[in-house]
């Protein structure tokens, strides 16, 4: 959420979610999967899933193996924040 300070006045900016909550990730296309990685803080890997044509049945399928090797994500933090994520989508 960004703030910024307007005369007399405090705007907020908020940014709804690109992609649609109420489908099944499964059903999610490449397009989708990338607009969900923006969603939650991790834009940084929209380029590797789109080469690596990750559509919600493959983001559900991953592996921590796959994360860190195929889709070259190197930083722990990064991978246990994805991980987590993917998992909450899985219990929905």
């Amino acid at each position: 959420m960004c703030v910024s300070r307007a005369p007399a006045r405090l705007i907020c900016c908020y940014r709804p979610p690109t992609h649609s909550t109420h489908t099944d990730p499964a059903t999610w296309s490449i397009d989708d999967v990338a607009a969900w990685l923006q969603d939650i803080g991790l834009e940084q890997l929209r380029e590797s899933f789109t080469e690596n044509e990750i559509s919600g049945s493959e983001l559900l399928d991953l592996t921590m193996d796959e994360i860190k090797e195929d889709l070259d994500v190197k930083k722990l933090g990064t991978r246990k924040a994805l991980w987590r994520e993917i998992q909450a989508l899985k219990s929905e």
